[in-house]
């Protein structure tokens, strides 16, 4: 190890991990590749790791390293569209995490993704288009997509909570004329008649005294 190049360290790196399939590159993995459950795990390895990317991306924009603070920014303000269209396709299940075509306009089925990767990166996304605005790349229509998705997700909060008073309000007002037409019910039920007492007439003979 003390003999690798710094060129064959960068190639190990692009073999191993810059891949498609990195997890079955992990330690005692490799030999499950193929099989669909195995698969899946490759697929939910790569939502994570590409979300914990975005999340490094925030860092250097908002901390980038000392003295190389033009060139982070200058990256990221030439590369911002391409960024947030991976991003955007991949929680939109346009694309497959890692399988990003620019020149593709998809139109055919979605891909599956799963629903904890879809709530990563629609928080991340946004953080992610605020921060390159304030790096000075022109991404102006992904602000507006932005402002449009929270403002969507805002009206659809405020009207299941309305939809949630008004279920609320019905099931009380249900309980309420249940007990009103129990009470009124009730009211006018006829009296029970008691079997148990009778008025019993007794005629007793009074001898006349002479």
């Amino acid at each position: 190890m003390n003999n690798l190049t710094f060129a064959q360290v960068l190639l190990s790196i692009q073999a191993l991990v810059l891949n498609e399939k990195p997890y079955f590159n992990e330690p005692g993995y490799g030999a499950w590749s193929g099989r669909s459950y195995w698969e899946k795990k490759s697929m939910a390895y790569n939502e994570d790791v590409f979300v914990l990317n975005c999340k490094t991306m925030l860092r250097l924009l908002f901390r980038p390293p000392r003295n190389f603070e033009p060139l982070v920014t200058g990256h990221f303000r030439n590369r911002a569209e391409f960024i947030l269209s991976a991003c955007d396709g991949y929680r939109k299940g346009f694309f497959r995490v890692g399988y990003y075509d620019p020149g593709s306009k998809r139109s055919g089925p979605k891909v599956e993704v799963s629903s904890r990767f879809k709530s990563a990166m629609d928080q991340v996304y946004g953080e992610l288009v605020g921060a390159l605005a304030k790096s000075g790349a022109s991404v102006g229509h992904f602000v507006e997509q932005v402002r449009v998705e929270k403002e969507k997700k805002a009206n659809e909060k405020q009207a299941a909570k309305k939809k949630g008073m008004i279920n609320a309000n019905t099931a009380i007002g249900k309980r309420v004329m249940k007990k009103l037409k129990k009470i009124f019910f009730l009211g006018f039920l006829p009296e029970k008649k008691d079997q148990k007492s009778k008025t019993i007439s007794v005629h007793v003979s009074v001898p006349q005294t002479a």
